[in-house]
């Protein structure tokens, strides 16, 4: 299995930024050991992963802070939790909680004990320079895999099986 280790250096500001991506490849073997792959080292200008390709396989890259092409969804995979804030829906909110006095149903998260649950917060998981993660790529950082497709973002607690997806149009918690 091909893994990918994605580094970020950014230049330039405003809509003219280029993003620029070291990317490493590691191989993974049948036993889970994992080895420098010594044949392609690549600096490139691009955005993480590439688009479906019914062809190919989904690529796997370790973005801790990343948004969906769409720009409308942006998450961060950090210690023991994922996290998923959406800018517009179109779902119906579900129930606030009436200990929540801040923002509410655009953000659902999963920590690594529990089932996916929409998240009372004052801060947002947008941040101003994180990658793009393409559609058919996943994006893994400890337990948690999150994956971009077109149809929306699938972040699940590889130990637990719990998680959710977000789409402009849908979500689900599982």
């Amino acid at each position: 299995m091909l893994a990918l280790a994605c580094a970020a250096l950014f230049a330039g500001c405003g809509d003219d930024e280029k993003k620029v991506v070291t990317v490493e490849q590691t191989v993974t073997d049948a036993a889970g050991k994992t080895t420098p792959d010594e044949t392609d080292d690549a600096t490139t200008e691009r955005q993480v992963g590439k688009p479906n390709d019914p062809g190919r396989p989904t690529k796997t890259v370790n973005l801790e802070s990343f948004q969906a092409p769409s720009k409308n969804i942006g998450c961060t995979i950090a210690g023991e939790n994922a996290r998923c804030d959406i800018r517009e829906h179109d779902y119906a909110d579900p129930s606030k909680p009436a200990d929540c006095d801040l923002d509410w149903a655009d953000a659902i998260g999963i920590d690594s004990s529990g089932k996916a649950e929409f998240v009372c917060h004052g801060d947002t998981a947008f941040a101003p320079d994180s990658e793009t993660l393409a559609y058919g790529t996943d994006s893994k950082v400890g337990p948690f895999t999150c994956a971009s497709r077109s149809e929306g973002i699938t972040c699940t607690n590889d130990d637990s099986g719990h998680g959710f997806f977000i789409a402009r149009d849908r979500y689900r918690l599982f």
